[in-house]
């Protein structure tokens, strides 16, 4: 699955750049993280824990899995962070709140289609069980 495979490339880039695997992503005949594999897994947590493409120029991981048919797939384009405007400052609905824009770059399109194809014989068939 996707997950799986995800999974499995974040164990063997932490096992690339620590020398080890933590206790909860063993790798048969991988070393298990001492006190200093783990403070190196936690100084690179912020590549372990998200991915990216070839292309983005952000800290992540390049994993070559296979998309899944039944979860969606985002990739984000930009992130902008601002404050909101003094205008709605007194706006007891905006206080402590945040403004997020999603724009897809396209829409969402079909992964798997399922041709179905009848022969004579599946038609023979099916009127022969019904009699």
């Amino acid at each position: 699955s996707n997950s799986a495979c995800i999974v499995n490339c974040r164990a063997l880039t932490q096992l690339k750049m620590c020398n080890c695997t933590p206790h909860y992503l063993r790798i048969p005949g991988a070393p298990i993280c001492g006190i200093e594999g783990l403070s190196c897994v936690t100084e690179y947590s912020e590549i372990f824990r998200s991915l990216k493409t070839y292309d983005f120029n952000k800290l992540g991981l390049v994993c070559n899995c296979i998309s899944s048919c039944t979860e969606p797939e985002y990739n984000v384009l930009s992130t902008e962070i601002g404050s909101l405007s003094n205008d709605n400052a007194n706006n007891e609905d905006v206080i402590n709140g945040s403004k997020v824009v999603i724009a897809l770059d396209r829409l969402p399109n079909e992964r798997l289609k399922r041709n179905v194809v009848r022969s004579r014989m599946d038609l023979i068939v099916s009127v022969g069980g019904t009699l």
